[in-house]
């Protein structure tokens, strides 16, 4: 479990083939301060296992399920990457419950300044808008955000100064597309109120959030 509070930037140096995967190096600073073979690590977002762990470097192996639902298909040597180690019994949770299981990938629509600020678009992932409402919880590359606008198609978040400096958000040199992870007690509600009650392949194809509607009444109804 994370709280979506990136502790730093890393950077892949090195990406190895597998038979049907592949492997990862990220050289980082902090994230390697007593990490050890075996333990979690979340990478723009996705739960990875740490092998190896030397001189501020570590590897993970990717799956053919993380290439296939996450944005690592699109890592290259020198890509930016946001580094959380879990959350210890007995810290603070200043974000939100994350789990580093990635439910969608979302491009950036627009970017607008605003002051120091930053206001990004982004697509709303197939299957994901009935788990966003404004200003709920949202993890972006691994990034704890609150939705600040959301639309049919797409939702805004706004990123402080100190998100701009301490993640890869608005870097350059992150994945072209972003992983996304909706907010997990929206999952349960959604289930408790029946949505996703029947097979799995029932869930697959109407995996479009519940009828809140039909639970709430709102002033005026």
């Amino acid at each position: 479990m994370f709280t979506g509070l990136v502790e730093e930037v890393g950077q892949v140096v090195a990406i190895e083939t597998l038979r049907r995967g592949s492997r990862l190096r990220i050289r980082a600073e902090r994230v390697t301060e007593g990490l050890e073979a075996g333990e979690s690590v979340a990478v723009d977002g996705v739960c990875l296992t740490a092998l190896e762990v030397a001189r501020r470097e570590f590897s993970a192996d990717i799956s053919p399920e993380t290439i296939a639902r996450t944005n690592l298909s699109f890592f290259k040597i020198g890509t930016l990457v946001n580094l959380e180690r879990p959350l210890a019994v007995g810290q603070r949770l200043g974000g939100h419950f994350v789990q580093g299981h990635v439910d969608g990938i979302a491009r950036v629509l627009r970017v607008v300044p605003e002051g120091e600020f930053l206001r990004m678009s982004f697509t709303i992932p197939e299957g994901l808008a009935g788990y966003l409402v404004p200003k709920g919880s949202v993890a972006l590359n691994g990034v704890s955000l609150t939705v600040a606008d959301l639309q049919e198609d797409s939702f805004d978040v706004q990123l402080v100064p100190h998100t701009l400096e301490r993640t890869n958000l608005a870097a350059s040199g992150r994945a072209e597309v972003l992983n996304v992870e909706v907010d997990i007690l929206g999952k349960y509600v959604a289930r408790l109120l029946g949505h996703g009650s029947g097979s799995a392949e029932e869930q697959r194809a109407s995996d479009t959030g519940p009828d809140l509607g039909r639970f709430i009444q709102l002033p005026g109804d």
